[in-house]
């Protein structure tokens, strides 16, 4: 007769197993979806899936795709959450007219660092940092009230005008501090973003040259 015990571990020993029973690398068992429930899971399928697929999925060259991960960065660090997307096909598109190119794919997915779980963090970061740059600069809001404020707006917000109005608004009354505070992370968070995504498509490209 059998455990519980003994039935969990015979659970998790089939699920860390291929579907040809073999075991599988660490990476893969690390983000295996059995195991979503882990921060570390979340966080590799994070990487994996804005970071590893779009490198495999685009065509161009590393640097299409380091630029596309770094325009994605900049704008995910930015108080823009609910325009990332318009904003950044709008950047694309204006870009294009310049002869300049980057991957749109990549750029979308890394826009969405910031999303409605971690905005209110985020912005709060960026209104803190603003203050220390122009400390007589806009309100000053604790924790509690910038939270409450920011999730006040966001309930009224049903359309994308809603979401235009709502950052206007924020900008107006909170002041440049939250502007001007997002701008170290949006270039430092690009440029890190840049070198990390050049890194990877080149290994890509060369693993795929080797095994063409």
């Amino acid at each position: 007769m059998t455990t519980g015990n003994e039935n969990n571990k015979r659970e998790n020993d089939n699920a860390m197993k291929g579907p040809n029973g073999e075991a599988l690398h660490w990476f893969d068992e690390v983000r295996h979806r059995d195991n979503k429930h882990k921060f570390l899971t979340r966080f590799v399928r994070l990487l994996y899936f804005r970071l590893v697929v779009p490198i495999i999925r685009e065509k161009r060259g590393p640097q299409v795709i380091a630029w596309g991960a770094a325009i994605g960065l900049f704008v995910g660090m930015t108080p823009t959450v609910g325009i990332q997307i318009p904003f950044v096909i709008l950047l694309w598109y204006a870009a294009r007219r310049f002869d300049f190119h980057f991957s749109l794919i990549m750029a979308i997915a890394w826009s969405w660092l910031s999303n409605g779980a971690t905005m209110v963090p985020l912005y709060y970061v960026f209104y803190v940092t603003g203050k220390a740059i122009l400390p007589s600069n806009g309100s000053d809001l604790d924790e509690d009230s910038f939270r409450s404020y920011i999730n006040e707006g966001l309930s009224n917000i049903d359309t994308f005008s809603d979401s235009m109005l709502f950052l206007w608004t924020m900008i107006q009354d909170i002041g440049l501090a939250l502007v001007v505070g997002c701008l170290p992370y949006a270039i430092g968070f690009g440029a890190l973003g840049y070198w990390l995504a050049l890194v990877l498509a080149k290994r890509y490209q060369r693993f795929r040259h080797r095994n063409d």
